[in-house]
């Protein structure tokens, strides 16, 4: 099945319970199925991916949230870019998110591995 593999990332708000994050600023999913691997960055795996990854590779996930506008700018870049970076503006996923309070990895497969060596909030 599409988009059947992944992860979830949120900064929202509140915790939220088994359906979501509580109004989420940013929602990211990763999504692995046989022949791609994207970045959508929507409540939606409906949408327009914003960028894409390979098997076994690390990734820069640049987020810029816009608090007056309530939109996100989205830049990913990966070892096998050569140099190159995939960037787009979406909006808040919850227009009615004021903070960002929790920063959430959910939702992973069997098959997806994360990590991440920084995080930097300003």
């Amino acid at each position: 099945r599409p988009h059947r593999a992944g992860a979830v990332l949120a900064l929202a708000e509140g915790l939220g319970n088994d359906k979501g994050p509580e109004r989420p600023a940013v929602f990211v999913n990763f999504v692995r199925d046989r022949t791609c691997r994207d970045i959508i960055a929507a409540k939606s795996s409906s949408k327009r991916p914003v960028g894409s990854w390979h098997d076994g590779e690390w990734l820069t996930l640049r987020l810029v949230l816009d608090w007056e506008r309530k939109v996100v700018t989205v830049s990913v870049a990966g070892e096998m870019q050569d140099g190159g970076q995939e960037e787009a503006e979406v909006p808040f996923a919850d227009a009615g998110c004021q903070a960002v309070k929790f920063l959430m990895l959910y939702n992973q497969t069997g098959d997806f591995e994360a990590s991440w060596t920084d995080i930097l909030m300003l």
